[in-house]
C-alpha cells in the first residue's frame, strides 16, 4: 500500500515510525485490560470475536512535544467498513500538532487529510505539514486557532477521492467563516 499508493520506497521504511499491528505481539506485551483502555482490544459481539486492529498500518499520533499520545490504524485490505481507526487519546477537535512549531514561524501550513500524509510530505522535508484528522474535520474555530498563533496561510492538501472532494467545500466554508485578518 505504502509503496504502490503512496509513493514510499522499501528504504523509506528505516526513516519512519510506521509498525505493523499484529494481535498476537501485542497480546504479549498487553494485557486484554490495558488494551482496552488504550481502545486497541478485540471484543465479542454476538458471539463472535470482532478484532478491528489486527493487520493494520500503525501510525504514530504526536503531541507538541513530539510524544506520541494516540495512534491511528489504517486498514490495507480495502475490506473494512472504516479505512482508520484511531486510538483512546485522540482529539480531533484539538488543533493539529505536529508541524505547528515550524508553522507558526514560517506563518504557513499544509493541511493533509491523514496522519500517512504528515509521514509522508514530512519526510520529504516539508516540515510545516500536518494532519486534520479526516476530510471534514476542520472547523471555523480550529481555523482561529491557527491564525492566533501566527499562521496566515493554510494550503489544503485533502485526498483525490469523494470523501477529500466534500470536505474541501467544506474546510473552505469554515475558513471563510473564520474571517480574515
Amino acid at each position: 500500500y505504502l509503496t504502490t499508493q503512496r509513493g514510499f520506497t522499501a528504504g523509506d521504511f528505516s526513516e519512519t515510525d510506521f509498525g505493523y499491528f499484529n494481535r498476537k505481539h501485542v497480546d504479549l506485551v498487553a494485557t486484554p485490560e490495558q488494551q482496552k483502555e488504550l481502545g486497541i482490544h478485540a471484543f465479542e459481539k454476538d458471539g463472535q470475536l470482532i478484532d478491528e486492529w489486527d493487520g493494520r498500518l500503525i501510525i504514530p499520533i504526536r503531541n507538541r512535544f513530539g510524544e506520541v499520545h494516540a495512534i491511528s490504524g489504517r486498514d490495507l485490505t480495502g475490506t473494512s467498513k472504516k479505512k482508520f481507526y484511531k486510538s483512546h487519546g485522540y482529539k480531533p477537535e484539538l488543533l493539529p500538532v505536529e508541524g505547528l512549531d515550524v508553522a507558526a514561524r514560517l506563518q504557513s501550513i499544509w493541511l493533509g487529510e491523514s496522519t500517512i500524509a504528515i509521514h509522508s510530505f514530512r519526510y520529504r522535508g516539508l516540515e510545516q505539514m500536518t494532519g486534520i484528522g479526516g476530510s471534514n474535520t476542520m472547523s471555523a474555530e480550529r481555523f482561529k486557532r491557527l491564525r492566533e498563533i501566527g499562521i496566515h496561510t493554510v494550503i489544503l492538501m485533502l485526498d483525490p477521492d469523494e470523501a477529500g472532494a466534500k470536505g474541501e467545500v467544506k474546510t473552505i466554508k469554515e475558513w471563510l467563516a473564520a474571517g480574515k485578518n
